[in-house]
């Protein structure tokens, strides 16, 4: 999602708990800006985004890491920005390293699926407020659901780029 952003004109920051990850990244795409560090410790100051993405970041996340996560979203969003959720379908937690054990490699590796209802309490939560026609149920980018909040009143346009609802930059 970083280089679909980035090709569409927007100021893309990655951050990944993981050294691998990053280097990977790296690798891949030498042009951005990426850091090493939590979610639920972001490594930035108050207000200096205007989006935040969770392409299915959040199913890595129990509960309360997942209130976290989303109460620092909100924190380094300026008024005004959006955050906006990938996530998979389903209830429950999921031992997903287990197949990955059956060939060998030593992973403990679980997903947390939450209903739309226990994402959107999260998002309240974080005292982010939806952005009105968007729904938790759609279901138009590669089939996932996903849903806009937004924290306080509209960017100021001229402060750079600004990510919508869509994922596209705002002229």
């Amino acid at each position: 999602m970083a280089r679909f952003l980035a090709d569409r004109g927007c100021s893309v920051v990655g951050v990944d708990l993981s050294p691998g990850m990053l280097a990977t990244a790296r690798r891949a795409h030498p042009d951005l800006e990426v850091h090493e560090g939590s979610l639920t410790a972001l490594p930035f100051g108050d207000g200096s985004f205007d989006g935040v993405l969770f392409w299915y970041s959040q199913i890595h996340l129990p509960d309360e890491a997942a209130a976290e996560a989303l109460a620092e979203a909100a924190r380094v969003l300026r008024p005004g920005g959006y955050v906006l959720v990938g996530s998979q379908k389903g209830q429950g937690t999921f031992d997903v390293g287990a197949g990955l054990r059956e060939r060998g490699h030593d992973v403990a590796l679980t997903r947390w699926h939450r209903g739309p209802r226990e994402l959107l309490d999260l998002l309240r939560g974080a005292g982010l407020e939806r952005v009105p026609g968007w729904s938790a149920n759609r279901s138009t980018l590669n089939g996932t659901g996903r849903s806009s909040w937004s924290r306080g009143s509209p960017p100021d346009r001229d402060r750079g780029t600004s990510v919508t609802p869509t994922g596209l930059p705002v002229p």
